[in-house]
């Protein structure tokens, strides 16, 4: 049978028997699949110690009877005997407060020692029974704190793993909002959790966000889990609260788990674990409050470090072509350039078919890359679009990258300076930003000017001519 029948048969709860299998004082067999399979002698186990506990008598006790050190008529009788001297120490207790009543004693002007005297006239040893304590581990039935505990958790698992996408893989999709985006981030955050949770629970007996709240679990004697106990737990917590971590399951099993946690049920899975809380301080949920919001603000400089290019300092032509590749990739634009400069497109994703062709002409000294230049022209009326921002901010952030003074934390300030290259309209400039000298030449003929990245043609212009030059010159 199952534990749930058992629980309807005994009417001891779930945590009882739990309690009971870790003391040793009940041993169910187990399926091949793990599951234990209660049969009648269990409930027949569980109905004595449920007899022996109302009777008051200990564990230990009761573990010696189950083992035959000791017969049931010497565990009784020794019972007796500590109940009796119990009544007798409970009657003597009893006078005293009745004739203190009688007295009208009252606190302020009470003279303890003839109460005390009459106390101490008669033979008193400290009662051999006392109400047994619950017969189950200790357990934290402080749902918002477990839960807020958990989503923190969470929250850390997928920033560690977005986190290293970035800066270790360079995978950018983790931005990404499609459905093969969204299953890898999912399969990557559910791999650190079963990966790191049992390590941190088998060493330290929390995680992050336990921590946070004061929260620990450990084994029935006060110890580690081990490792293995460790994932079987953080298995059962995925199964039974998380739902698989399927919508809408999901959302249904965390409420049922807040409810039986909120009624003080021991969770599926801290069934025969000890579960504490240190207090309950207001600084704990400030504590959390701080993390929580820390990792977006921390998220900020983690994508701009993945977006520095890989080479820094002098570039050689090889170096560059890299760098702009790499801008490309953290774009998350699949266009690529090939090793003498120019777009690559045998992929067929788009074909670069300007109007007036962009020109790629990098300078060098000495093998040492000291400018790029980007030109273009055309002598034709036909020209009335300007699409070729791609390569103007990929190829500035390629060298802005590389530059000493350019870092995680002034990279986006940096690339909104020289915005004005590729956002409309095109207008000439003669700039340093980042120790990059940008000078920006445009001549027009023919046409009126810029329309957001349109040119508009004059009508019955006897020439329509264009030419746009962007020179990036290096220190």
């Amino acid at each position: 049978m199952t534990v749930k029948e058992l629980e309807a048969r005994t009417g001891l709860t779930r945590a009882n028997i739990r309690f009971y299998e870790q003391e040793g004082l009940l041993s169910p067999a187990r399926l091949p699949n793990g599951y234990r399979d209660y049969a009648e002698p269990d409930v027949e186990t569980l109905e004595k110690i449920k007899l022996f506990r109302k009777l008051r008598l200990d564990l230990g006790t009761i573990r010696a009877l189950q083992s035959g050190q000791i017969s049931l008529d010497e565990a009784l009788t020794g019972q007796l005997q500590a109940l009796e001297q119990d009544r007798a120490v409970v009657e003597s207790a009893r006078r005293v407060c009745a004739r203190l009543r009688e007295d009208r004693a009252e606190y302020a002007t009470l003279n303890p020692r003839p109460y005390l005297d009459a106390l101490e006239r008669e033979p008193q040893e400290a009662p051999h029974v006392v109400p047994p304590p619950p017969d189950r581990l200790p357990t934290v039935s402080h749902p918002w704190r477990r839960f807020f505990a958990r989503q923190l958790d969470m929250a850390l698992y997928t920033f560690v793993v977005a986190s290293f996408r970035l800066l270790i893989l360079h995978d950018f999709s983790v931005a990404g909002r499609t459905f093969g985006a969204l299953l890898l981030g999912w399969l990557l955050d559910l791999g650190l959790l079963f990966a790191l949770e049992p390590l941190l629970l088998s060493r330290f007996g929390t995680t992050p966000g336990k921590w946070i709240f004061g929260l620990e679990v450990r084994a029935r004697n006060g110890q580690f889990l081990s490792y293995s106990d460790a994932m079987e737990r953080t298995g059962e917590l995925f199964r039974h609260g998380l739902g698989w971590n399927i919508p809408i399951w999901s959302w249904y099993r965390m409420a049922k788990s807040f409810t039986a946690c909120n009624t003080g049920e021991t969770l599926p899975w801290d069934e025969g674990l000890s579960y504490t809380i240190r207090d309950t301080r207001p600084r704990r949920a400030v504590a959390f409050v701080l993390l929580y919001a820390a990792m977006p603000l921390l998220s900020i400089p983690i994508a701009q470090q993945a977006m520095l290019p890989p080479n820094r300092g002098e570039l050689t032509q090889a170096e560059y072509i890299e760098n702009c590749n790499a801008v490309q990739r953290a774009l998350r634009d699949p266009l690529r350039l090939d090793e003498t400069g120019a777009w690559d497109t045998s992929s067929g994703y788009y074909a670069i078919n300007f109007a007036a062709p962009l020109s790629h002409e990098m300078i060098l000294e000495d093998g040492v890359l000291k400018a790029v230049r980007l030109h273009a022209e055309s002598d034709g009326e036909e020209l009335v679009f300007w699409p070729a921002t791609t390569l103007t901010r990929t190829s500035f952030l390629a060298l802005a990258g590389s530059r000493p003074e350019v870092n995680c934390l002034n990279l986006a300030a940096v690339e909104h300076e020289a915005s004005f290259l590729w956002d409309p309209p095109l207008h000439e400039a003669d700039r340093t930003i980042a120790g990059i000298n940008i000078r920006c030449e445009i001549e027009l003929a023919g046409f009126e000017g810029w329309s957001a990245m349109a040119l508009v043609p004059v009508e019955g212009a006897a020439e329509h001519r264009f030419s746009y030059t962007l020179t990036f010159t290096l220190p």
